[in-house]
């Protein structure tokens, strides 16, 4: 989501969650590897984090992998029901499943599905006027968190 922001000058902050995230463990190695094939360079100092109610109280929207992690967040968040939706929603509306003891190959196939999605989203979003362009990019290198929680 933030080569897709950056790359269309969009402000915008973005916050990267997960439910059951084993709290400062570093992005799967093989994720990293997709990412630095796509031309993005992950934070070094990035972490897990596990979302929380002020995460989903700030969050204009919340993006989800899997529908049962969209059950998950209704539950145990209901506030955040209206806003909470799978990333793929203005594509298949399918599930992506978390490549996490799959091939690097596997990796790579989703990355290109969520980039595709998060595109869409960016252009739902912006044509909905709920983000604005700020005029400038940013470059590959990110240390804010994706409002996805996984």
């Amino acid at each position: 989501m933030h080569a897709a922001i950056a790359a269309q000058g969009l402000c915008a902050t973005v916050a990267s969650r997960g439910l059951h995230a084993p709290i400062g463990r570093r992005p799967h190695p093989h994720a990293r590897n997709a990412a630095a094939q796509h031309g993005i360079s992950l934070a070094q100092g990035k972490r897990s984090q596990q979302v929380n109610s002020q995460d989903l109280q700030q969050a204009l929207v919340v993006l989800v992998m899997e529908a049962r992690q969209r059950q998950q967040v209704q539950q145990q968040y209901p506030q955040a029901s209206g806003k909470c939706f799978l990333l793929s929603h203005w594509q298949d509306n399918a599930d992506i499943a978390d490549p996490l003891h799959d091939l690097p190959e596997v990796f790579i196939a989703q990355w290109q599905q969520m980039q595709q999605a998060c595109e869409l989203w960016l252009a739902r979003l912006l044509q909905a006027g709920m983000l604005q362009h700020c005029g400038k990019t940013e470059p590959h290198g990110y240390n804010s968190p994706d409002i996805q929680p996984s």
